[in-house]
């Protein structure tokens, strides 16, 4: 009898806690759903951006010494080869590329783009961008120099020829592609209206707009982004909080390829050895040299190529570290005596 009693209580107890877990997994949906539901209500969905920039001389990409226009012109224009993260190369308006012999490519054009005058691009165009580029004087002129011609297979196939051999010249086919006609690419974004105050870039498929807001100097940009007539600017200005103080906006860090080194010259007899520069990788304090000179708006980098393939010496990253510098030396032969190296 008290075993059937028990089995009674037991089942009885099982089935409560069923039920309550059942109650409990529908309420907190019904929270959930709640919750998703008012975070959809407070999500808004912009299709126009405010962007400021200083320095404006030319949209034309190829002309262009405007960092921001250079930004700017990749949404515009498109390059043969993109340069993706890790430094690897990818599809632009070339769909293939090979290496014939040291001095001849061969470079497969996408047949699908079209300018967005609604003319069909083609391989003529890309010896027009080359041609124009060595008649101008250009950022992009280093990338052309050492081609000597262009060989027009057919509409989407051509031969590059070069000068002399080029290691790893498929690097320099970055440069944008252009068009005869004016202001026109073959990017997402196309210029919908330009002058001497803002230009308008307009999305191809979809209405999602760009208005480009140019100003004389960084002070009236500054005082523009304050009082949020623009959306967003990009800044290699590390001292912009003076200007702008450090409430009320977000901010990106952008890792650039530009960068600061130092030098060691190996043909010094102490430098010359290895141990002595790998100890001197190790006792360089960046994070605090960044800290004190640069304002904290500087990012650490281990090499020149700051994507994670290179490396010095296939080492590992040197963080800050002077009880290890101080053991390289000691390894490789080096004393200490009062603070200098005997």
């Amino acid at each position: 009898m008290k075993e059937k009693n028990f089995k009674i209580i037991f089942f009885t107890i099982i089935i409560i806690l069923i039920i309550f877990a059942i109650y409990y997994i529908i309420k907190n949906q019904d929270t959930l759903a709640s919750d998703i539901k008012t975070k959809k209500e407070e999500i808004t969905i912009y299709n126009e951006i405010n962007l400021g920039i200083i320095k404006f001389d030319t949209i034309n990409p190829i002309l262009s010494n405007s960092q921001d226009i250079q930004y700017i012109s990749k949404l515009i224009y498109e390059p043969l080869i993109n340069i993706g993260q890790d430094f690897k190369l990818e599809q632009g308006l070339a769909t293939e590329w090979s290496k014939l012999d040291d001095q001849t490519y061969l470079v497969k054009l996408n047949e699908n783009k079209y300018w967005q005058n609604k003319e069909k691009f083609t391989a003529k165009d890309i010896e027009y961008t080359i041609n124009y580029i060595k008649q101008k004087e250009s950022v992009y002129s280093d990338n052309v120099k050492n081609i000597e011609k262009i060989e027009i297979i057919n509409e989407y196939i051509i031969k590059i020829f070069l000068v002399e051999p080029e290691e790893d010249f498929e690097y320099m086919l970055c440069f944008p592609i252009i068009c005869k006609e004016e202001n026109v690419g073959t990017g997402n974004f196309y210029i919908s209206s330009i002058n001497d105050e803002q230009i308008i870039l307009q999305s191809k498929i979809n209405e999602k707009k760009i208005i480009v807001k140019i100003y004389e100097d960084v002070t009236k940009l500054y005082n523009a982004f304050s009082k949020e007539e623009i959306d967003i600017f990009v800044t290699n200005n590390i001292n912009y909080e003076n200007y702008m103080g450090s409430i009320g906006y977000n901010k990106k860090i952008i890792h650039g390829r530009e960068f600061e080194y130092l030098k060691f010259n190996l043909e010094d007899e102490i430098l010359s050895n290895p141990g002595v520069v790998k100890a001197i990788c190790y006792g360089i304090n960046k994070a605090e040299i960044i800290y004190k000179i640069y304002n904290n708006q500087y990012i650490q980098a281990e090499s020149p190529l700051q994507y994670g393939s290179y490396l010095y010496n296939n080492d590992i990253m040197y963080e800050y570290n002077i009880n290890k510098a101080k053991q390289i030396l000691e390894d490789s032969g080096w004393k200490y005596n009062r603070n200098k190296l005997v």
